[in-house]
């Protein structure tokens, strides 16, 4: 993709491509901050791109290659077929997730009728306030840097590497729950910890409970789940 950027840079765009080529060098760059942008940087690129390299075919093969005006019918068609293809609720109403989340163990959240605050497991902070609010509100996401005071993010960060101070994190603010993958330590340290009770435990997630929280009325010994095979997004 960006090989054949380089290639349309080298071949001096003329003046009707050039801002195509400023449009997928801005949004090349941007795709190299931000995984997110690579589609859109191979969509732009690729227009620059095919134009150039049917270019440098013709040229090669001394042939000439009018430059005629695309059909308004034919663009339409074009558009309609990419919107059909891009959107997901028409080919799929699922995608296949990037990693493990804990779809289990928010189904048991959700059948038991429990609610409260969660101090829940970084990466997953999105999935649960997609899946559980209002009924949850959770203590730590990835949006650290733009809702939560650098306070907070210190203590997440002590209670997450087990560093002096983790334990404030259970005493000074008001969890009623935590959910936490059980391959992390936290987990063997949770296990550990004076009045917290294991309520659900699968192969990817644990979920613990204050003691004399809303999960006072659940079975006295940890639900033991099952986990999909192939997880899927919502």
């Amino acid at each position: 993709m960006w090989v054949g950027l380089v290639l349309s840079l080298i071949l001096r765009p003329d003046a009707a491509d050039l801002p195509l080529v400023l449009v997928a060098t801005v949004v090349s760059v941007a795709a190299l901050k931000s995984v997110r942008n690579v589609p859109f940087a191979a969509m732009a690129c690729a227009i620059s791109v095919s134009y150039h390299l049917g270019s440098l075919l013709d040229s090669r093969s001394g042939a000439s290659r009018p430059h005629r005006k695309v059909p308004y019918s034919a663009q339409y068609a074009l558009a309609l077929t990419a919107l059909l293809l891009t959107n997901r609720e028409l080919v799929s109403s699922q995608l296949p997730t990037d990693m493990r989340y804990p779809s289990s163990a928010v189904d048991f959240m959700k059948q038991s009728g429990l609610r409260g605050n969660v101090l829940v497991y970084f990466c997953w902070g999105e999935y649960l306030i997609w899946h559980l609010a209002p009924d949850f509100k959770v203590f730590f996401d990835s949006r650290y840097d733009m809702v939560y005071p650098s306070r907070v993010t210190e203590d997440y960060l002590a209670f997450y590497w087990g560093l002096p101070g983790a334990d404030r994190v259970l005493s000074d603010y008001p969890h009623e729950f935590v959910l936490f993958p059980t391959t992390e330590k936290v987990y063997d340290r949770m296990v550990k910890t004076v009045g917290w009770k294991l309520l659900y435990r699968d192969a990817d997630a644990a979920l613990f409970g204050r003691t004399g929280s809303g999960a006072h009325g659940l079975s006295k010994s940890a639900i033991i789940g099952n986990v999909p095979r192939v997880q899927y997004f919502p």
